[in-house]
């Protein structure tokens, strides 16, 4: 019973060392997200659409290797996550301007969420005409901006959740450790104190040498004869 537990408070603390490990790590990755996509804005509000489609043909065709060191074997790049958020992007505003609608910051088409099943209009996989550029460039900039603010949204809740977890992990630690150090102890039996083993000495004998006298009466008798 006591290895079970012990096994299982063992279980509990690493199972809270890799969640807080897995939200420092999210919380690494928006850190490095945010300035690229905020980079990606800047050139989009001066310069327009077709830098925003640069960016995209630049990390399609000349993708950095630079990832994540989390240790996984199919670990995406920071530009493959970023290529990838910048599509799903282009198509939710070009789906805007043709007349879809944000609710809740999710793009909705026919009642439906606009995702990679819903395809792009057809005349955005191509130049996109003088007439759209416009409110293209408006719905591209609205949803950057979205995307943002959920990063900074999420990041806060983020360092919520490692706080808590942490404060968890301590008063986890202190509150097992004293029941798993009660579990794991004897009460060991009192030893004799050291005088005791000394060994007692023996009582010393005095020897008392008595002469008995037969006939005390005699012996004055003899003395006052003596005298």
């Amino acid at each position: 019973m006591i290895k079970w537990k012990q096994r299982d408070i063992h279980e509990k603390r690493e199972a809270r060392r890799l969640r807080i490990a897995k939200l420092r790590s999210e919380l690494s990755l928006t850190i490095l997200l945010r300035p690229r996509i905020q980079s990606v804005l800047n050139g989009l509000s001066e310069r327009g659409i077709d830098h925003f489609r640069a960016v995209q043909r630049r990390l399609k065709e000349n993708p950095s290797p630079e990832k994540p060191e989390t240790g996984a074997s199919n670990q995406p790049t920071y530009d493959m996550m970023l290529g990838q958020l910048l599509g799903d992007v282009w198509r939710e505003a070009a789906w805007i301007v043709d007349g879809a609608k944000e609710e809740g910051g999710v793009v909705k088409r026919d009642g439906k969420k606009v995702d990679e099943k819903s395809g792009e209009p057809e005349w955005s996989t191509d130049a996109v005409p003088d007439g759209k550029k416009e409110g293209l460039t408006e719905a591209l900039e609205g949803r950057l901006r979205w995307h943002l603010t959920e990063l900074d949204r999420r990041d806060e809740e983020v360092k919520g959740e490692i706080d808590e977890e942490e404060k968890e992990q301590k008063k986890k630690i202190t509150s097992e450790d004293i029941k798993e150090g009660w579990s794991q102890s004897t009460v060991a039996p009192a030893k004799p104190s050291p005088l005791e083993d000394k060994p007692k000495p023996k009582p010393e004998r005095t020897t008392t040498e008595t002469i008995e006298v037969l006939n005390p009466n005699a012996v004055a008798s003899v003395r006052l004869s003596n005298e």
